[in-house]
């Protein structure tokens, strides 16, 4: 079976280790079919904490005029609804998703928190498992000139379809080393 790259990414807060510390999540493939979802629930308190996630993540979130988190925009919504849309991503296409995300493990927890990380009630088709993208690169060896990321940085979305760029960068440096993921 040919499996499916996708592509994941999250923003959390890391003091918050349940489902409140989801910021955002993004899913992509080649295809460009995409996922993004904000967390209405997250712990909006403990984000405004963290100087470093209120500098560099804040601002990529849908805001009020205000400064607020925008409950009506249509990317902003409840924990219960973005494992719903999580999981119709993976079970709308006829091939097994295989994730690929930078530094994997915490990205695969936050996804697997949408179902309280019980495998027995997340759905089938969402992996449990990802490549990290960081040991791929690693493989490679001397790979000096990764390409850069052209939009802005701790948008969930921005950063999956980075993650996409460098697996596509990296796949083909280890293609020409004989090396085929």
């Amino acid at each position: 079976m040919t499996l499916r790259p996708v592509f994941l990414d999250t923003e959390f807060i890391t003091t918050c280790h349940g489902p409140d510390g989801l910021i955002s999540l993004a899913l992509t493939d080649h295809q460009g079919t995409d996922f993004y979802a904000v967390n209405s629930d997250m712990n909006i308190a403990a984000l405004h904490n963290n100087p470093w996630l209120l500098k560099h993540v804040w601002p990529q979130l849908p805001l009020t005029p205000g400064g607020d988190l925008d409950l009506d925009h249509p990317d902003v919504r409840p924990l219960a609804d973005i494992a719903t849309g999580a999981a119709r991503y993976f079970s709308t296409h006829h091939r097994q998703a295989h994730l690929h995300a930078w530094y994997a493990a915490q990205d695969v927890v936050r996804l697997h928190q949408l179902w309280d990380n019980d495998w027995a009630r997340m759905p089938e088709d969402v992996p449990r498992w990802a490549t990290d993208i960081q040991s791929l690169i690693a493989m490679a060896g001397d790979l000096v000139l990764l390409p850069t990321q052209d939009t802005p940085e701790h948008h969930a979305l921005n950063d999956a379809r980075y993650n996409r760029d460098l697996y596509d960068y990296t796949a083909r440096e280890l293609r020409t080393r004989g090396i085929h993921l």
